[in-house]
């Protein structure tokens, strides 16, 4: 038996606890991360099997797939290496602005750069699911620096617009 085993033992006889025939197992070394949280739940002894600390990676694993965000952390993995997908130049004159509906928006510096990468865009596409295999891409629209706009939001209104109502 261990020696922290023993110790807990024997305070547990000297301050109230009842019950003498406390039986311990020594914690197995081996377990996955996973199988160690699900064990932790079911545990009810102070030393039994999973309460061995656990690595944080493997608990937020549990987390986002229990919560469904795999697909969401694999969607903003594209943000987070764009340059590896694109390379360090054109990295440094693009910029991933949004991911909707398997259609990414990509915004250049100019429109020389935006008009360059809608020829490379099959490239682009090719190297996001190499990296990526599990995100599906449909499109990447690539925009140049847009002049001030007055419609916020995906609906508009027709009609004339902002005007000088100042008179």
């Amino acid at each position: 038996m261990k020696e922290t085993t023993s110790i807990y033992k024997r305070f547990r006889k000297l301050f109230g606890n009842k019950r003498e025939d406390l039986d311990f197992e020594e914690p197995e070394r081996g377990n996955s991360g996973l199988k160690k949280l699900a064990d932790i739940r079911n545990s009810k002894k102070a030393y039994g099997k999973g309460r061995d600390p656990i690595a944080a990676a493997d608990i937020i694993k549990v987390v986002s797939t229990n919560q469904g965000w795999d697909a969401q952390l694999e969607e903003a993995g594209i943000f987070a290496a764009w340059s590896e997908i694109v390379g360090a130049q054109v990295a440094a004159k693009t910029k991933p602005v949004s991911l909707n509906a398997g259609k990414l928006l990509v915004k250049c510096e100019s429109t020389a750069w935006a008009t360059q990468l809608k020829l490379e865009h099959i490239k682009i596409i090719n190297n996001i699911e190499s990296h990526f295999p599990s995100v599906q891409l449909s499109e990447i629209r690539f925009v140049g620096p847009e002049a001030p706009n007055w419609n916020h939001g995906s609906r508009t209104v027709p009609g004339r617009g902002p005007r000088d109502t100042y008179g």
